[in-house]
């Protein structure tokens, strides 16, 4: 009976488990969709098609480092080559009615917008306590 009751457990775990994870991913933006956010944003644009928001973002060399890839899903790692790619634009004056500050202001925005921040570092444990020296 223990091995019943344990075997239906994992299952309904796993189960729930698993509908997370399809949830999380049915829900996840794609580059395609992310391009046409930053794209109107940044005023490159409206009412803009992935390819068109791709190519705009692209001739201000705004892109990460694969290029994009319409139908692949965003993440954090992408979020932030993206962002420093639009840093590097506007610094070479391609985005010039826009601030530097505006520009990171924007995709900073937008990232947070769609969770796209990388996870803060872990904070470090305090180092080992040296115990008193004994007394002479």
């Amino acid at each position: 009976m223990k091995k019943i009751l344990i075997a239906l457990l994992v299952f309904t775990f796993g189960f729930f488990l698993l509908g997370g994870f399809q949830y999380a991913s049915a829900s996840s933006i794609t580059q395609g969709e992310y391009a046409i956010k930053l794209a109107e944003k940044l005023g490159l644009g409206k009412n803009l098609s992935a390819d068109a928001a791709i190519a705009a973002l692209t001739k201000v060399e705004i892109m990460p480092a694969n290029g994009f890839k319409p139908e692949d899903s965003m993440n954090p790692v992408i979020a932030d080559e993206i962002a420093q790619a639009a840093g590097k634009a506007c610094a070479k004056g391609l985005l010039a009615p826009l601030s530097c500050k505006e520009v990171d202001a924007i995709v900073s925005y937008l990232n947070e917008e769609l969770e796209l921040t990388p996870p803060s570092a872990p904070i470090p444990p305090p180092p080992p306590r040296h115990p008193a020296s004994p007394a002479s």
